[in-house]
């Protein structure tokens, strides 16, 4: 390849005509434009390859955790299943046997009160 030279001497500002700029003015606009635009393109504007990297890795992060991460809990639980075998397990009802033994005192005690109940008639003292 050859060698880039440095020497710009030779290049001058040129307006839209094409012909050499002729006032101070008028080179000193194209310089401030230049170095604005210059200033823009390096500090400020996002390269097309940074751009199109970052769209590339956006979609590739949305696609693992959209895809991929979402159904890892799942895909974990069954992994488990598989590998360790299952235990059992005793459940505490221990609310549900409390509800059947209250229900179970309550008719209890209305059974034993409806058989303690005198049945004897009872004598109604009539005035007149």
């Amino acid at each position: 390849m050859p060698a880039d030279s440095d020497n710009f001497a030779d290049l001058d500002a040129r307006d839209n005509q094409n012909k050499p700029l002729r006032t101070a003015e008028s080179a000193q606009a194209i310089g401030n434009l230049f170095r604005e635009n210059l200033l823009n393109l390096t500090v400020f504007a996002n390269p097309h390859a940074a751009i199109e990297t970052m769209n590339e890795v956006e979609c590739v992060l949305h696609l693992i955790n959209k895809s991929i991460l979402i159904h890892m809990p799942a895909t974990f639980e069954l992994l488990m299943e598989a590998i360790m075998p299952p235990t059992r397990r005793f459940v505490h009802n221990v609310d549900n046997l409390w509800t059947t033994f209250s229900v179970g005192i309550f008719a209890g005690c209305l059974l034993l009160s409806a058989i303690s109940i005198q049945r004897s008639p009872r004598q109604l003292n009539l005035r007149c």
